[in-house]
């Protein structure tokens, strides 16, 4: 582990860089799927999708946010028609979420222009380089979720 307080200033500096950027992108997804749609619903729609059906509750404890905030998310994009509730077979107190048709749609529309961007931002990285970079941010989010 590098002890140079420079290098871990410009780390820091670089990887703030690329949040803000990310941050951005999301947000751009996010008005892709509907002009009305933020961020934070974005992500939320995201998780629903990746871990679908789930519950209001898994978002919140996954992101670390408040429950209320993202049943605020989750009722927009109720609303948005991207996201439906069904009751728990096992436990009619709570909901199930699932992703609609139409959501299903945007996202897979999404994604494929997500890749064409992503292969021409790196069409001229070598496949070691993605590699390195691939085994690199691994190892970070490792890194970081050991910290208390």
């Amino acid at each position: 582990m590098s002890t140079h307080p420079q290098l871990l200033e410009e780390l820091e500096e670089n990887l703030g860089l690329l949040l803000r950027s990310m941050k951005q992108e999301s947000l751009r997804k996010a008005k892709a799927v509907s002009p009305e749609l933020q961020g934070a619903g974005f992500m939320a729609l995201g998780y629903v999708h990746h871990h679908q059906p789930c519950r209001v509750m898994d978002i919140a404890s996954y992101f670390g946010i408040d429950k209320g905030a993202i049943s605020r998310h989750v009722q927009q994009l109720e609303e948005l028609g991207l996201v439906r509730r069904e009751k728990s077979a096992s436990d009619n107190r709570s909901s199930l979420l699932y992703l609609t048709e139409a959501a299903e749609e945007k996202l897979a529309a999404l994604r494929s222009t997500g890749r064409e961007a992503w292969s021409d931002s790196l069409a001229d990285w070598a496949d070691v380089e993605l590699e390195t970079l691939n085994e690199l941010l691994v190892k970070l989010q490792a890194s970081l979720k050991e910290r208390p």
